[in-house]
Parts: structure tokens; sequence; C-alpha cells
């Protein structure tokens, strides 16, 4: 039945419902807000609230939709809504709801019709939309962006006020485009061939929502899918100064009739990106989105876990990448364990050995990884003396690719299995039925040659079982076998034979989890609590099966700041490591930005990671994995100095809010300054000279951490909202310190002292 109605029937089918028909068709007012779109194209005209509009006003007639079809040959033929040849737009309106319908009759000439529909609460500022199309072609919807809203390029970094909020490497916001422009990780569109940082959910976007606020209130933007349908999420700067907001929704090759299956949300709220991170994680919570325990009554969470040791990342062959391959200084494997008990000691902490390049196939070789490089017999010894001494061990490898031949040690070459096997069947297909590399770190200049293989072939799930077997065997404690698959989300695949939609949908991400649950289930039948990863935090459906990660937030500064929106919705589920930082030379000057380090460390800290480092040659921490092992070194003694200071909090009592913990929007500090970073673009990314975050405990308790990076004790204020009638701050240098205990006056403030490369903790009482 087609989906488009004429508007004297939908004028009846409103009457049944309690509606009447209103006038004007294309506005909705709210309380507070209003909404239209073109009254001839459908087209978002205006989000207006409280004297803001948020939606870009410019001259040119705007889009409200686009659709891209594919057709057998796989070439893509777009559609826009302003292709329609009629657009029909019909209002009713009952006491409880407002509801615009939009009709679109024959996009492009082509028998492709679409309805659009908004809806709206009076008491409430949110709009909620949907769409169904009707395809009488014989090709199939690859993708939808939907709706299209455009805002205005004001950001900070253009003398205006606005900032954006991305859910991008656990969370960006973005004051300056030039910054976003200047770096490798420009905003892509979502297409194949993917690539490992473009912009997927549930990937390297781990969140489902957006946000462009200014002056203390802005637009919220998001997907309620409790499902996590695949998506791209990016944001693009436009020739007439706008930037689009963009949802690519992506079916899983829909034919014939597709109605959007949750809804896509738009409207204001009040405050920063943590007011409307509240909005989303309301909507979480009440579809029970994240199917598992917390932390602190989860069965599959080791003991040591809460010990919080710091990771100690290093290779055993070579000293990046790419490049020469010789065993370095840390092999064999018992070689490192001087620097190791060392580092330990300078801590004040177990260690979580994370190795890189030891696989036995090749450095970055998937999927296959056992034996170690060099064989057991040493690597057993070194896993049972860092076990001795109460310390971890952890291993890094490359997911669900296939490496026919690698680059980095040419030895190992897999080409006769591939061929032998005809594993071509098993690979990620192109939309034209070739095979396609879209993945991460392949091709001539990369690590590796070879393909991505298809998750829902059952070779890749006995693969990646296998290798994970033997790991466990092997008393591995953690395994980031999902490296280099952001998000631990996979890669998009065409293939008509592998039994899954031909084209990228929610099927992904369930191929994915039927790998991890495989791999849950032979973990909890073992006994053991080995943990399993990936690269960046995991996407949201995941969560349960990756349980330590390797964190992406350095990321974020190629794009702005970075910001614990992952913590805020997701920490009391789930902890990750600060990450190796790669690629964070490339955009942030190490010699115009001294602090730039304690910086990263302390952000990752206020974010509930676990401290993690990464070592060059002699035992010296490096800046990030990826450097030169002979350039010169940040400050050692400083960022140890910083780290055991930081991480004392976690290892004490108050694990209870930094492991355990629920993060809530912070209090106010007054008193701080700037301490920008330097890009390599000569930008200014702005930091405050203090970091903070507050957590709430699972019984209740209200805590703030303040962290100071520099060499000089600050003071500050901290200032409590009348609201919540704070009236007692306890405050701590040090877990171990004597308590101050201060009365808030009539300003609700309190006067706090930092000491330098340390943080401090109060707790508030009513």
């Amino acid at each position: 039945m087609k989906i488009l109605l004429f508007s004297g029937i939908l004028f009846l089918y409103f009457c049944k419902l309690g509606f009447t028909q209103e006038n004007p068709s294309n506005t909705i007012e709210g309380t507070d807000f209003s909404l239209s779109v073109n009254p001839d194209h459908g087209g978002l005209d205006s989000y207006y609230r409280n004297g803001v509009e948020y939606i870009f006003q410019g001259s040119a007639k705007e889009d409200l939709f686009k659709i891209r079809l594919r057709d057998h040959s796989g070439k893509a033929i777009d559609l826009g809504s302003l292709e329609a040849e009629k657009t029909n737009i019909v209002k009713a309106k009952s006491a409880l709801k407002t509801v615009i319908k939009i009709q679109y009759t024959k996009l492009n000439h082509l028998p492709v019709d679409a309805i659009v529909t908004i809806e709206s609460s009076p008491n409430d500022p949110l709009t909620y939309w949907d769409i169904a199309i009707d395809n009488s072609t014989v090709f199939y919807v690859d993708n939808i962006d939907f709706p299209l809203a455009k805002v205005n390029s004001d950001l900070i970094g253009s003398g205006g006020k606005a900032r954006i909020f991305r859910p991008w490497a656990e969370g960006v916001v973005v004051e300056n485009m030039d910054i976003v422009y200047d770096t490798g990780f420009k905003p892509k569109q979502v297409e194949h061939p993917n690539a490992g940082c473009i912009g997927i959910y549930p990937g390297d976007c781990n969140m489902q929502f957006m946000a462009y606020y200014k002056n203390g209130s802005g637009l919220y933007f998001a997907a309620h899918d409790k499902e996590s349908n695949m998506k791209g999420i990016n944001i693009y700067p436009q020739s007439d100064l706008s930037i689009l907001l963009d949802y690519r929704l992506f079916p899983g090759a829909s034919k014939h009739h597709y109605s959007l299956p949750y809804k896509m949300v738009l409207g204001g709220f009040d405050g920063d990106w943590y007011d409307a991170a509240d909005i989303y994680r309301k909507w979480i919570e009440s579809v029970d989105l994240i199917k598992m325990p917390k932390l602190i009554d989860n069965k599959r969470i080791p003991e040591w876990y809460e010990k919080s040791p710091v990771v100690i990342t290093y290779p055993v062959r070579g000293t990046r990448d790419r490049g020469d391959m010789t065993p370095n200084e840390y092999y064999p494997y018992t070689n490192a364990l001087p620097v190791l008990g060392k580092l330990s000691q300078d801590f004040g902490s177990n260690i979580l050995a994370l190795l890189m390049h030891w696989e036995g196939s090749a450095p970055w070789a998937p999927p296959y990884v056992w034996p170690p490089y060099g064989g057991t017999g040493n690597f057993s010894e070194f896993v049972d003396k860092l076990h001795q001494k109460g310390s971890m061990i952890g291993l890094y490898a490359s997911g669900t690719g296939y490496t026919t031949k690698s680059n980095t040690d040419t030895t190992y070459n897999m080409t006769k299995e591939w061929n032998e096997k005809n594993l071509k069947v098993i690979a990620t297909i192109a939309p034209d039925g070739s095979l396609c590399t879209n993945g991460a770190c392949v091709g001539p200049r990369a690590q590796r040659m070879g393909y991505d293989m298809c998750p829902a072939t059952p070779f890749v799930k006995k693969v990646v079982h296998d290798e994970v077997q033997k790991m466990l065997n092997n008393k591995i404690d953690y395994s980031q076998y999902f490296d280099q698959m952001m998000g631990g989300y996979c890669y998009s695949c065409y293939s008509k034979n592998h039994g899954h939609p031909e084209a990228p949908g929610k099927w992904m991400k369930e191929a994915m989890i039927d790998i991890y649950s495989d791999l849950q289930q032979m973990i909890d039948h073992s006994g053991k609590k080995m943990l399993l990863g990936c690269e960046e935090a995991p996407g949201e459906p995941f969560i349960p099966y990756l349980l330590l990660n390797d964190s992406r937030s350095n990321l974020g500064y190629s794009q702005g700041n970075p910001v614990p929106a992952y913590a805020y919705l997701y920490h009391e589920y789930v902890n990750n490591f600060s990450g190796n930082q790669v690629c964070t030379t490339f955009f942030i000057d190490n010699d115009k930005s001294p602090y730039n380090y304690l910086q990263r460390i302390s952000q990752s800290f206020i974010a509930g990671d676990f401290m993690t480092v990464v070592l060059a040659g002699k035992g010296q921490i490096t800046w990030s994995w990826g450097t030169e092992w002979n350039i010169k070194m940040p400050d050692q003694e400083v960022i140890k100095t910083l780290i055991k200071n930081l991480n004392s909090w976690r290892q004490s009592e108050f694990k209870k809010y930094l492991i355990y913990g629920r993060m809530g929007k912070p209090y106010d500090l007054k008193g701080t300054y700037d301490i920008p970073m330097i890009t390599r673009g000569n930008k200014e990314i702005h930091n405050s000279s203090l970091f903070t975050s507050r957590w709430h405990s699972q019984n209740g308790d209200n805590a703030q951490v303040i962290v100071n990076y520099t060499e000089k004790q600050q003071s500050c204020q901290i200032v409590c909202p009348d609201k919540e009638n704070i009236r007692m701050a306890r405050i701590l240098i040090s877990p171990s310190d004597k308590v101050k205990t201060q009365k808030l006056g009539n300003n609700h403030e309190a006067s706090l002292i930092v000491p330098p490369y340390s943080a401090i903790l109060v707790e508030f009482y009513k």
C-alpha cells in the first residue's frame, strides 16, 4: 500500500484520533519554541527558542533529506527532497500533540515517494522525527541523510560564541573549524570505503547525540535508537558559512517500503554539552540501553581492576608502527622486568604491561597472532614473574582483518592459504562486487597487505575464537584483540553471498555481538576473568563484552577539546585506560605546548581512565606511540610524580567515585587561567589551568576532583549551585591527609588550594 495519502484522507484520519487541522500547516508552536519547515518544499527553516534562532537562515532552498539508492552494479543514485515532483504539508493538533506530515511524490522522476512526520508535545522543547520511504524501483536504499539541519558557523574560533559537541573519540567540543581542517582527521562522509576514524556509530562515534550551543542554551540533535542501527554522525562546513549537522542512516539494503524504526530528535535545551548529555542519559536509562550490571556488581571484573594498575605500553620489536622490526632492548621478554619493576615503584602501583609487536605472525598482522614472537618459553617466564609481583599482562592484536603479506616483516606471507582455502569468499565486498580493503593499516604504505574479513561468516568467528582461546590458556589478563576496529565495530560489506543484507546496517552490530558473546562464554566457562577490549571506547551495544579499552580521547585534540562525555554516560559500567596517545604529535606542537603531555594525563584522569604511559628506549616515557625514540623526551620525574599522585586517589577508598562512580556536571571553578595547546597549524586549543570532574558514588556521596598539572600551587574557588543547598565541603589534599572541613558562606563558595602536580578531592554535604 502506498504510504503517501491525500491531504483530505489524512485530515479524516487525524479527526478520528481527536486531532483538528491547524494553520499555518508548516509550523509547530511549543510553550517556549517554534519550529517551521518551508511551506513550499518542506526544508527545515527554523527552530526558534527563547529569542534565539538555531537554524541557519540562508537564501538557498534546503533538502530535508537525501536518499542514496544503489543499482545492480553498485552505482550510487542520489535523490533529495527538493527533487520531488510534488510536496504536500498537513498539520493536525490535539491537546497532547502536534503532528506535521510532509508528503513527497516522485523524487527525481523515479517511483520513489517519502513521508516525513514531525511530532511535538506542548511542554517538551524536543521534536520527534521519522521518515518512511516507498521505493518502487528495483534498487535498494543504501543510506538516508535525515533530517538535514544547518546551524550558523559562528564558533568561538571565528569570532562567535558557539560550540559544537560531536560524539567522536569519546566526545569532543569543537570551537574552531580551522583546527579540524588542519589535521588528518577531517570529517568525511560515511560511505565506501570506510576508514578507521570516519564518524561511524556504533564505532568511533560511541554515542548518538550532538549539540550546538552558546550563551547558556543550545540545540540538541540525536537518534533515540535503542537497537543501535549503523549511522554516520558528522559535521561539515558549508560554502554559505553554515555548518551541517549530519546523521547518515543505514537501513541495511532496504527495498520497497522502509519506515525508520526509531525517532530522530531535535530541540532546545539550557546549558552546555553536559546538559545535552543529560537528555541523552535520561533516554538511554528509560529504554535500558546498557543491559548489564554496573561495575560494582559485575562478576566478570577481576580483582586487579579495582587496584587500578598503571598501563605500560611498549613494543618488543622495532620502535614504531613501521620500519625496522629488529628485536629491541625489551626482548627477550624478561629483559623488560627491571624497567617495569622500577616504574611500578615510581608509580606506587602494580602495572599492566601491554605489549606491541609481540605477535608470532608479524607486527599488526591479523588474524593469526599466536604463539608469541620467539615462542612461549621466555614469554611464559615473563608472564609468571609479572604475576608473582602482582602485575598483569596484556596483548595488542588487530581484529578481523586478514593479512596476506606483512610490510613490517616480509618473511610473513599467507598468500598460499588465502588462495588454497579460497578465502576471498569471506572478505568484505565493495558495492560493485569486488574485494575491498576499507579498514585501518592496510596498503603498500601501511603495516600489511590484505583484506577485511566479514564478521558474518563462520570462518571469522572460528579464527577469532581459536586465537583468543590460546591467549586464555596462557594466562593473559587482557586481550585487546580488536585494536584497529574503532569502538569495536567492523567494516562495511556489500556481499550478496554472506547471508546478511547486501549493504551496511544493523546486521554488522549483530555479527560483532555474536563474536563477542561467543568469546565471553568461552572465558566464563574457563573460570578465568580475562578481559577483552578494542581501540577507542566501545560503542554502546558492545560495552557488556569489552570492559577495558584503549581510549582515544587524545584524538579529540585534532578537533578541539576532548570532554568526558563517554564517562559521563557509561563510567559506572566500564572503565578505559588513557590509551597509547597515537597520532598526538601529528597535530600538537610539543615545543610550543610544554604542558600538553601533563594536560592529556589530567584529562584522562578526570574522565576516570586508568593511567597509561608509552615507553621508548631505556625505560623512558615518550610523548605517544609512534614517535621516534631519539627525540627529546618529556620531563620523566614530573610525569611520574603526577601519575603517582593522581593514581593514589583511584587506589584509595575514593575508588567509589573514580572507578565505580557516576559522573555529574562539575560545579564551577573560579580563579583558573588559560594554558593553551598550540597545534601544528599554529592554532590555540584552550585549556584550563585546573582540570575537574564531579562524581556520585553508588550510595549517593558527592565529590569533585580538581587536578593541578603545573609546577606551582593554584588557588581557586568552587561555586556550588544554590538549588543544591550544599552547606559543607570536606577538602582532602591527598587520600591519607588530614581533612579540612569548610562551611560554605552565603555565596555557596569554598576556597581551595591545589598543590602542584597533584589533585585534591572535595566532598559535599547538605
